[in-house]
């Protein structure tokens, strides 16, 4: 997603998502990737660190440790987190 689409799904703008899917991303998930629609990946800004890294999530499912791993992975096999 860009920073624009970003920020229309946190501020909920140009009913850019339907409300019944933003109900499964709470505030503490920092949506930043479509899946397809209506799935998406997420940061979990509660597990954020020090340095300001987060885990990654698809759905309930961690698959990196940060959005620099999810990156490196997604280099590898571009649809990785969907067969781990």
């Amino acid at each position: 997603m860009d920073p624009h689409s970003v920020a229309d799904f946190l501020l909920d703008v140009d009913d850019f998502i339907d409300p019944s899917i933003r109900e499964l991303y709470p505030e503490n998930m920092l949506v930043f990737f479509e899946v397809g629609e209506g799935s998406y990946l997420t940061l979990d800004l509660d597990q954020e660190e020090e340095n300001g890294i987060c885990p990654v999530y698809y759905f309930e499912k961690k698959i990196a440790v940060s959005l620099e791993e999810f990156l490196k992975k997604m280099d590898e096999e571009l649809d990785y987190y969907i067969h781990a």
